[in-house]
Parts: structure tokens; sequence; C-alpha cells
């Protein structure tokens, strides 16, 4: 008993540190470690890559080998994805790049923006142009897409398949991915009671999408849609088709919320006074310190491993046992890590990333130096996140 009690206490004080460095779609780190340390089932969360074919090699005697430095940086995409039964719902609302660098005690949060135009693998042979938030939802659809190289395959796939990319993009070897389901984490969210998430700006959005009518054709003809999908597309589209969406509206200032609304809250896109993902990553972050306060309440914490448990629904990780227990055991001063946040975006004065549209009228973001050549791309991630 006294075993366990000092695991739930390393629980919490990994849950409280690193909460907020994790992000939103980082809770599944936070699950791992929970069901890891309290003897709960870890397989349901934890996905590994398909074991490779053995091949006999002939014997040799190897010079030993290092062990890994557990103080080496590392890093771990976070993907958020909407969930639900519709079309898309596997497409990545956040992609988050979190770099840690234990020794000089700071980790930077990298937004990777959803309209990245880059080469996925959908097959053996061939490679297809998408944009970047679809490799999750590619990489976890064995049926349609049933030629992908075998490591983008099974359980995990889609998780492998955005490390792979983002990989490539940014020049580095990317560690670990964690992904939630949005929509599922309402379930966990209400278990923990009212919550208070403090709004940091008064904002409207007339264009949230309803669950299940993403098809309807708001009294138009056919004849009416074939004219409009041949002249437009993407928001100019959805514009047109008003009754497929609701109005969204909050005020500034705390607002008590339950699952579905706080959903809403940090998946908004539209608004003008807030939207993009500047907006909502400024939202996820609100609605992560409301969850880390509730949590940290007599009332939350008997709900802790309740809730954990709920959200093993609804999480894929990859990030090891064996790495929680290093991150507890070996880092120190976590309360003092310096936190910075860095945007890939397409600001003039960073001269990066350039706004366009695909062949078949998508709207895009490719590097200013030409579609696929991330040299620019590589350069700026070192200089703001690595400072190698």
């Amino acid at each position: 008993m006294q075993k366990v009690r000092e695991y739930l206490k390393q629980i919490l004080f990994f849950i409280h540190q690193h909460v907020l460095i994790l992000g939103l779609a980082g809770i599944g780190v936070v699950v791992t470690a929970l069901l890891t340390f309290s003897f709960f089932k870890f397989s349901s969360v934890f996905v590994s890559a398909p074991v490779p074919q053995v091949v006999e090699v002939p014997e040799f005697s190897p010079s030993p080998t290092p062990p890994p430095d557990p103080l080496r940086p590392y890093s771990v995409l976070l993907l958020g994805y909407g969930g639900g039964t519709h079309e898309g719902g596997s497409l990545t609302d956040t992609m988050l790049l979190v770099y840690v660098v234990p020794r000089e005690q700071r980790a930077t949060l990298f937004s990777i923006p959803r309209d990245l135009w880059v080469e996925l693998p959908t097959s053996e042979a061939e490679k297809k142009w998408s944009k970047i938030n679809a490799a999750f939802a590619i990489g976890n659809d064995d049926s349609k897409y049933p030629d992908k190289p075998e490591q983008f395959s099974g359980m995990g796939g889609g998780g492998r398949m955005a490390k792979a990319v983002v990989s490539e993009i940014l020049g580095i070897e990317v560690d670990y991915f964690a992904a939630i389901n949005f929509a599922g984490f309402v379930s966990a969210y209400d278990s923990l009671g009212d919550i208070s998430v403090y709004v940091p700006v008064t904002f409207d959005d007339e264009f949230y999408p309803i669950e299940g009518l993403e098809n309807e054709t708001c009294d138009k003809s056919e004849e009416d849609i074939t004219a409009l999908t041949a002249t437009m597309s993407g928001y100019k589209l959805e514009q047109e088709f008003t009754c497929r969406y609701e109005k969204l509206h909050f005020d500034a200032g705390l607002q008590v919320m339950d699952g579905e609304t706080a959903l809403k809250f940090v998946r908004s896109r539209h608004s003008e006074q807030h939207g993009g993902d500047f907006g909502r990553s400024q939202r996820q972050q609100a609605l992560l310190a409301a969850v880390k306060n509730k949590l940290f309440t007599p009332a939350g914490l008997l709900q802790l491993i309740p809730t954990a448990l709920r959200m093993t629904n609804y999480v894929q990780t990859d990030v090891t046992p064996e790495k929680i227990k290093e991150i507890i055991t070996t880092h120190e001063g976590l309360s003092e890590y310096e936190l910075s946040t860095v945007r890939l975006t397409d600001d003039k004065g960073d001269d990066i990333l350039k706004q366009t549209y695909s062949a078949d009228g998508q709207y895009i973001l490719v590097p200013t130096s030409g579609q696929g050549d991330w040299t620019s791309v590589r350069e700026f991630f070192i200089q703001e996140v690595t400072k190698q």
C-alpha cells in the first residue's frame, strides 16, 4: 500500500508540472502515466510499431553500446482530432510539436498549421499531395489505403505517418506522438463536474459545423450545388450552406462550461474576433488551465482515476511506460522550465510560408522557396526551437 501511495504521489507531481506544457492533446501522455503507475490496463492506450520480420544474420561480437542519455532532447507530436462518424472526423485540428531540452530546463511548443501542403505516402509506389492534417486520417484508414507502407498500417499507423511527415518537413526525428479524440474528451471532461474556464476574448463564430448535417443541401438544387462547387471552395463554399452550421457566442471572463460547450470553445475556427490557429491555441491553453485547476481540488482528485479510465477509449500514444518513468525519475526542476511558443505561419516578416491554392482549388500553405522545399522551414525550426 505504501508503494501505491508513492506511485500516486509521483503521478500527481507529474501531471501538475506537465499538463500545461503538453497541451490539450498531451492529455494522452498523462493518461499513460496514470495507467502505468496505477497498475491499470495499458495496452488500449499505448501503440507500438509493427514487429518486423525476423531475418537471420551472421553472428558477430558487437562493441558495447552506451546506454541512451536520459537527459537528451526529445520531442512529442501532439494531435487533436474531432472524432465522430462524419467524413473528416480523423483530420487533425491541432498539430503541436513539443520539443523538450531537459539539461537546459526548457520546452518549446511548435505549432504546425493544418493547411500545410505535403506529400503523404498513400501507397508503396507513390505519394499524394495533401494537407498535413490528413496524415493521421490516412494512416488510420487501412481499408481505403490498403497499399500504404507497412509502418503506417495497423494500430497507431496514423500517429506514425504524422510523425514521419513532420520529421521530413522539420529535419529532425520526431520521437513520440500522442493523439486525442476531442469528441470523446467530452465524456471525461463532464465526469469532473462544473468547470470554470477563462475566456480571453469575447467572440462570435457563425459557422460552427453541426454534427450530422455535413451534407445538407440547405434547399439548394443539384444544379445550384454543382455551380457553386465549380466556382468556390473552402470557407467561401461553406458560407453558402448556412443550415449546416450553428452560431456561437462567448463572453470574455470566467464561464462555466460543460463538455459540449468546452469542445466548441476550443474547436471554433471562423471567428473574426478570435479565429484561426492562434486563437484556438490560446483557448486550448485556457481550457487546460481550467481542467488542471479543477483536478487539484478535493472533488477533482476523487475523479482522477475514473476520468483517466474514460480517456483510454479516446487516446493513442507511443510514449512508452519506460519513458514516463524516466521523465519522473530524471527530470529535476520541472516547475522552473522555461516554456515558449513558436508558430509556423505565413507572416510576411518571417518569409517562410505563403498562401496559395492547389490544383483542385484548396486553400493551402507552401514554403516561399517552392512547393516541397523545406529548407527555410528547417532553418526556422533550428533557429527558434533547437537553438543550435
